[in-house]
């Protein structure tokens, strides 16, 4: 036999099922609570009591909430009783009472008819997912205000705090995720951009960028700066627009050997902060120059040449090779492998050592820091 308890939980899982319905002006009522199938497994001694217990709370007592239909059954030992045939909330009165939910009910309603009046397109959004504006009762007028506005201004290119909108922006820094899904609700798809994840990326605002640490290796490699400037840092969307002359740029993993890389003809340095290489996808104007990717001779060294390579196939290795290895195998030390065995881009020999460096986990990393200046200088040499 249901219970009062049970009656409440069957009742709650069809909350969202009832704000639908009323989104969409549906007939929702009489709402049956089914008992589980099958005969009761309620001892003979227990239905008694249990049914008083049901009926106390019933709206036949209480004036309001679920009722109870009886239908008198003949039991073996005890003959006739009464049992409950069905139970019911006969109209939404009923029903919201019962789930003390009738002042979000009023609210949810009055949130409707807002987004139907000022956004109508959001609607089907409610109808779909009842329960997010239940959550947000209280700051759906705002999330409101925020959509009208990137629906009429598309991509602002300003930083948060600079959009002219009436709400505190903090607000939309605490309120992304809802925001996000409703705005990729409503705007077309000329609005923002759908492969990028993170919101201000997505839709078409300022953030604050990684930066692109570099150092100017001759004086000629770039007139975009005085002479006296060689180490620079730009966020990444002015680095993209360069106008560099140097034909050359090293690519370098740590930042003590990218500091003493030394002054090299036509060339640029840029530290390549480890998988930070992923940064550079998006610099175009890499795809013209004469790229060097020096990193450490280990697993994760090799994994950021491969990567380089994918987005910019010219990309030479710089002291990445085993006669370098071989030099300086006594500074080795034990690395951090994983499962991967085979990198696409890498050239025979760059495979041969990164197969030997999985081979032996105990010196399976050379970090650039032991390789000497002047091995480095010859290597440079030999470059021209």
């Amino acid at each position: 036999m249901l219970q009062v308890q049970d009656i409440r939980k069957k009742a709650s899982r069809k909350y969202a099922d009832f704000l639908r319905a009323v989104v969409l002006g549906e007939a929702f009522f009489p709402l049956e609570i089914k008992g589980s199938k099958g005969k009761s497994t309620t001892p003979l001694e227990q239905l008694f009591p249990a049914l008083q217990h049901l009926l106390a709370h019933s709206k036949q007592q209480q004036g309001i909430g679920y009722q109870v239909e009886l239908k008198s059954r003949q039991t073996r030992h005890s003959g006739a009783m009464s049992l409950p045939k069905r139970i019911y909330f006969e109209n939404e009165g009923d029903y919201v009472a019962f789930l003390n939910k009738k002042k979000e009910v009023e609210q949810f309603k009055q949130q409707v008819q807002q987004t139907d009046t000022s956004l109508p397109q959001l609607v089907d959004f409610i109808v779909a997912h009842p329960l997010k504006l239940v959550k947000e009762l209280n700051h759906w007028a705002d999330i409101l205000t925020v959509a009208k506005y990137f629906l009429a201004h598309p991509k602002p290119k300003c930083y948060l705090r600079e959009l002219p909108i009436e709400i505190h922006t903090k607000f939309i820094e605490r309120h992304k995720g809802i925001i996000s899904e409703v705005l990729d609700f409503i705007l077309p798809a000329s609005h923002y951009f759908a492969q990028e994840k993170q919101f201000e990326k997505r839709y078409g605002l300022r953030y604050d960028e990684p930066l692109i640490r570099f150092r100017i290796l001759d004086v000629n490699s770039l007139s975009s700066f005085p002479n006296f400037v060689k180490d620079i840092a730009l966020p990444i969307s002015p680095f993209q627009q360069l106008q560099v002359q140097a034909q050359r740029i090293f690519i370098i993993e740590n930042k003590q050997t990218f500091l003493a890389f030394p002054s090299v003809a036509n060339s640029l340095a840029i530290w390549g902060k480890g998988f930070a290489v992923e940064l550079l996808k998006s610099v175009t104007w890499l795809e013209d120059k004469q790229l060097y990717f020096w990193g450490d001779l280990d697993v994760q060294g090799f994994q950021m040449l491969h990567q380089l390579r994918v987005y910019f196939p010219q990309t030479n290795s710089l002291l990445m090779d085993k006669q370098t290895y071989q030099l300086f195998q006594h500074y080795a030390g034990k690395g951090t492998l994983n499962k991967i065995e085979q990198l696409s881009t890498l050239t025979e020999t760059e495979q041969a050592l990164f197969d030997l460096l999985r081979q032996q986990p105990d010196s399976s990393r050379l970090e650039q820091e032991h390789i000497p200046q002047a091995h480095l200088l010859q290597q440079l040499g030999e470059l021209g």
